[in-house]
């Protein structure tokens, strides 16, 4: 039977565990993240350990919101009002 096939009856919304995907094809391999980088590097042809590059973001916080609030008023008082933000106007 073509893959597609066997996957319809399937694709009802179901979660499945790992070992259940892979018991049914649904995956080729098991793993985690590390494994998954090595796979990619290894399929990549890149040669010893692979050098990760992760996105930090920055936490907001409130002190970041006021300062947000205060950055749009002075905008205001330029005349560069831009799109919609919350502001505090007194």
């Amino acid at each position: 039977m073509p893959k597609s096939n066997r996957v319809t009856p399937l694709a009802d919304g179901s979660i499945f565990t790992g070992r259940q995907a892979s018991e049914l094809g649904l995956v080729d391999t098991l793993g985690g993240f590390e494994d998954a980088i090595r796979y990619a590097a290894n399929m990549a042809g890149i040669k010893g350990e692979p050098r990760i590059i992760k996105e930090v973001k920055q936490k907001s916080g409130i002190f970041d919101l006021i300062g947000s609030t205060l950055g749009g008023v002075r905008e205001i008082a330029s005349g560069d009002i831009g799109g919609p933000r919350v502001m505090y106007l007194y």
